[in-house]
């Protein structure tokens, strides 16, 4: 993971490549993209290969700072574009049938402290398959 910050915000690039050299890998080895940050939107155990790559972008920023809520809540906004697939095969291997995913997400302090924020995420992809998580802790 990588974090570059601004002023108003910090961009997070984060990505992964696992590849098998075994002939035979058993579903136990195998991996899988689904949930949240794993191409969000999906279902569990939607995607599941012997290989997989995934990338993503994210840009966070704090939203309450001209704020006019009673507490003093902390509050982010995060937007994260998701790439990602698993094949089972190395021939298969093609980064041109990549699946898109988008998430939005809102953080607020929680009041167990700073870094255990409250956040309801939503993840969406273009072929209609959404989801809703409520995280507690760190999203990003």
């Amino acid at each position: 993971m990588q974090a570059v910050s601004f002023v108003h915000g910090s961009i997070i690039l984060r990505g992964k490549y696992v590849r098998s050299f075994d002939s035979v890998v058993g579903r136990q080895l195998q991996r899988s993209l689904d949930g949240f940050s794993n191409l969000s939107g999906l279902y569990e155990d939607a995607l599941v290969g012997r290989d997989l790559a995934y990338r993503s972008m994210t840009y966070l920023r704090r939203i309450d700072e001209n704020s006019m809520l009673p507490a003093d809540l902390r509050v982010y906004l995060a937007i994260s574009m998701e790439a990602g697939n698993a094949w089972q095969s190395p021939v298969d291997l093609d980064l041109s049938n990549l699946f898109y995913r988008g998430v939005t997400a809102l953080g607020i302090d929680s009041p167990l402290g700073i870094d255990s924020p409250l956040s309801p995420v939503y993840g969406h992809s273009g072929n209609s398959q959404s989801s809703f998580y409520l995280k507690l802790g760190r999203i990003f």
